[in-house]
């Protein structure tokens, strides 16, 4: 399912896809786009959780999926923050965005 998941966002983003308009409707008006999408920032939270925690090693995962997470980070902030604002849940995909920024300011 989350290589289902990894395939259509990529499509979207591919496509020049507004993810912010997606979150900006009810998240029922695109239902499959939105899970999709979802299940991409949950796969990347869930990963950037485990390597904050020490639980992975970040040296790996940075070395196979540096330039693609930051590059969907990048993509996806709007979205994200819309997603926070209506949800009034700040904390939504934190730890992707903690991950994602340090990264970028790692420079390598």
């Amino acid at each position: 399912m989350l290589r289902q998941a990894r395939e259509q966002f990529a499509e979207l983003h591919e496509s020049g896809q507004n993810f912010t308009a997606l979150a900006c409707a009810r998240l029922t008006e695109h239902k499959y786009e939105n899970s999709q999408i979802l299940m991409v920032l949950n796969s990347y939270e869930f990963i950037a959780g485990g390597i904050r925690e020490g639980a992975f090693d970040e040296g790996i995962y940075k070395r196979m999926q540096r330039s693609l997470l930051i590059r969907d980070w990048n993509a996806l902030a709007p979205y994200v923050a819309e997603l926070r604002r209506q949800m009034k849940r700040d904390k939504l995909f934190v730890e992707m965005e903690w991950l994602a920024t340090k990264w970028e300011k790692d420079g390598s």
